[in-house]
């Protein structure tokens, strides 16, 4: 992982920093530089509660030149003053990236700091909101589409929160001066008990290992605790049908105007486009009993609406513990791929990645047995097409689909993802 540097407000920013936990065990600046070395980096941002058992050390990772004060913004986010218990800040940086931030009890949350392309962006945050164990669920920030009830909140108002606290700081190296050697020799060895306090910090610190690794638990069983809440979707052939009826419903042609398309999102709603022909707003309002918050073009050319996503009914969601494994999936699945690919079909496939980890918990604590694998696919082509995605396995669930009128063509895209044993 490489952090990024952007400046937003007049300050720098550093997003995509690796946050390690501060155990307390060692003085401060020992424990920076013991994990400066372990991560390849010398500079980082502490969490306000450094010193505790529980504060974070992030650390800026890749090679960067900078001037000037540089500042952590998952820090800076995560101590914002009226930000959630447990939230999520999602910025989309530009046309392919976005960067995610998750942040629980006032601190950034290892392993959530982080830039990822939009769609797996899309995936990590709906993960986050299924598998978030607030009693208030988790709070979204940010700029992203998609998302219902997202609070305000701007790349610019964390430059603008920035303070002494989240600054990125250059691991300080330990140098003792002859003078002061001498100083501290000289009280040692006037101090008769030197050697019995030499032990017992011995001793406290080994207790205090002891308590730490007490307080550990299985990340197997945190894992498995996870998959329990893990909110994976219906069945693609499911969710496909319960909306299917509702699209081959729409008139073409109504009042002067053309029905263009319909995307659904089935985390959030359906978004429907006309393109005016000859008619006016009003002629539409009236022909299609629309709601009252339609979104008109200022030119007059075309018309949105939402409405609620129908979801399948007396269906269960794809349970992980059927799916089957990425062996057979790619002997099996990818083959009728392959077949379909003949008649125009276009399916992509990406490589899977493990699925549910609880934030801190990477995939290699966890046994292989027990690790869900999750990756996205897209599938493009005419219309008729959709027949393949009815018939798709039971561990395939669908994000977001779209059907367009291209004059006399209809077309479909679909996205979304696919589960599988490891």
């Amino acid at each position: 992982m490489t952090s990024r540097i952007i400046s937003s407000s007049g300050r720098n920013l550093a997003l995509a920093l690796d946050w390690n936990i501060l155990n307390g065990i060692k003085r401060l600046q020992d424990e920076v530089s013991d994990l400066s070395k372990t991560v390849g980096s010398v500079h980082y941002a502490k969490t306000k509660n450094a010193g505790s058992s529980d504060a974070l050390a992030g650390f800026l990772m890749g090679d960067h030149d900078f001037k000037g004060k540089l500042y952590s913004a998952a820090q800076a986010f995560a101590s914002m003053p009226g930000i959630s218990e447990h939230s999520i800040f999602i910025w989309e940086l530009n046309e392919e990236e976005t960067w995610v931030c998750v942040a629980k009890d006032g601190y950034p949350v290892i392993g959530s700091d982080i830039i990822l392309d939009k769609f797996r962006a899309r995936s990590f945050a709906s993960d986050q909101i299924s598998f978030s164990d607030s009693d208030k669920g988790i709070t979204i920030y940010g700029n992203a589409q998609g998302f219902d009830g997202i609070s305000p909140l701007s790349l610019e108002d964390i430059a603008e929160a920035c303070g002494k606290d989240d600054e990125i700081k250059k691991v300080s190296s330990f140098n003792v001066s002859p003078a002061a050697l001498i100083t501290v020799l000289t009280l040692l060895s006037a101090c008769a008990g030197g050697g019995w306090y030499y032990m017992e910090q011995q001793r406290i610190e080994e207790l205090k290992r002891a308590q730490i690794e007490a307080q550990k638990v299985d990340p197997n069983v945190l894992y498995e605790e996870s998959l329990k809440k893990a909110k994976p979707g219906f069945p693609a052939s499911q969710q496909w049908k319960a909306i299917k009826a509702s699209v081959e419903g729409i008139e073409v042609y109504a009042a002067g105007w053309k029905f263009k398309a319909i995307e659904c999102d089935f985390n959030s709603v359906c978004t429907l486009t006309w393109d005016r022909i000859n008619g006016s707003n009003s002629d539409l309002m009236e022909a299609l009993k629309l709601p009252a918050d339609v979104k008109w073009e200022t030119d007059g050319s075309k018309m949105s609406y939402m409405l609620p996503v129908t979801q399948p009914v007396n269906t269960a969601q794809i349970d992980l513990q059927k799916s089957p494994t990425m062996k057979t999936f790619f002997v099996g699945f990818m083959s009728e791929v392959q077949n379909a690919s003949r008649v125009g079909l276009r399916v992509s496939i990406k490589s899977p990645e493990a699925y549910g980890l609880p934030p801190g918990i990477p995939a290699t604590q966890v046994k292989p047995e027990l690790v869900a694998m999750s990756g996205a696919w897209e599938a493009s082509g005419d219309y008729w097409m959709t027949e393949f995605i009815e018939t798709m396995p039971e561990n395939f669930a669908i994000s977001t689909i779209r059907v367009e009128f291209q004059g006399e063509k209809i077309t479909f895209d679909a996205k979304g993802n696919y589960y599988a044993k490891n």
